[in-house]
């Protein structure tokens, strides 16, 4: 028979690990049912310290079981002990109360009033980025992730959100700074590479469309997006040879039809008296051919290998036809 020490240590094992997340229904059933039962009659055998953490395991398993009674009683035994101000650990606990209650909206105005009381709290700053995705507000999301960024600059994980939603919005430019601080941080990382050659895809998409691709500023411009982009795919490649979608990439980007590579190739009389940006334009087309052969070849290749997955083969099926 299991000891009441033994399941102590279960339970302070679970709170330590974050595990009660990921409970199954009948584990959940369990560890509420010993929790009660240790709460209630054995607390003599806790430290304060366990017995603030099993309150605070209790808190998060009753939440889960829609328990809010409960978890309420035992979040106030928290603050009681712990005082109501300045305490992450607090600000936390109610944040996921509201939010389970009352909804993302609710626990979101809360943050942003505790983070007016004390600027420097990053975690709490962090939840409220969580909260406001939720709430599907990418404007007030962005701000959340800039000013978080402005204390935290070092969180590649948030310039790379931060560059999903510029691409969401259609602000291509400010997606590719957000991709390049993430290189700067995780050198090596070839999907990121890779996410770089397609921003720039849709970049030059929208470029072409546009009606200013007229002047050499604008061609210049448009040239030095297609160079880097088209770079980034080779070095992603260049460090996973069998990455498939960034021979997608470079296979599109080199496409003789393109319509980026159509419009530079028709704009002579805009380059005529800018020789050494048509020289730069007339190099890059010339690569293309090679760089489109090769990526063809490898996506031919590509496309007999059955153990990638079914939507890669079908990616490269419909880039190849």
């Amino acid at each position: 028979m299991t000891s009441i020490t033994e399941i102590k240590d279960k339970l302070l094992r679970i709170h330590r690990s974050g595990k009660y997340a990921t409970l199954s229904p009948a584990n959940l059933l369990q560890t509420h049912t010993q929790l009660t039962s240790i709460l209630t009659l054995h607390q003599t055998l806790l430290s304060a310290v366990e017995l603030y953490d099993l309150y605070e395991l209790q808190f998060y398993v009753s939440l889960m079981m829609s328990e809010d009674a409960i978890a309420l009683k035992y979040m106030n035994l928290i603050i009681d002990r712990f005082g109501n101000n300045n305490s992450q650990r607090i600000t936390i606990l109610k944040t996921v109360y509201l939010n389970a209650t009352e909804g993302a909206q609710s626990a979101s105005y809360y943050v942003r009033e505790k983070l007016k009381e004390n600027q420097d709290q990053l975690r709490i700053m962090r939840t409220n980025i969580g909260l406001l995705k939720q709430q599907k507000e990418p404007t007030e999301y962005i701000e959340a992730l800039v000013s978080f960024l402005d204390r935290q600059p070092l969180d590649a994980q948030c310039w790379y959100e931060l560059s999903e939603q510029y691409c969401q919005l259609g602000n291509y430019d400010k997606a590719l700074h957000c991709l390049k601080e993430v290189l700067m941080l995780q050198p090596y990382a070839y999907n990121v590479m890779y996410k770089v050659g397609e921003v720039s895809l849709a970049s030059l998409k929208q470029a072409a469309a546009s009606a200013t691709f007229q002047t050499p500023k604008t061609l210049d411009k448009v040239y030095g997006v297609a160079k880097d982009g088209r770079s980034n795919f080779l070095r992603s490649i260049e460090l996973c040879d069998n990455y498939a979608k960034a021979w997608i990439g470079l296979y599109v980007m080199t496409l003789d039809g393109y319509s980026l590579n159509e419009k530079l190739s028709s704009r002579g009389n805009v380059l005529k008296s800018h020789r050494s940006l048509e020289g730069n334009i007339e190099a890059y087309l010339a690569k293309n051919a090679a760089l489109h052969s090769m990526a063809q070849k490898k996506l031919l290749e590509l496309s007999y290998d059955k153990d990638l997955p079914q939507e890669v083969l079908a990616a490269i099926a419909a880039a190849l036809s």
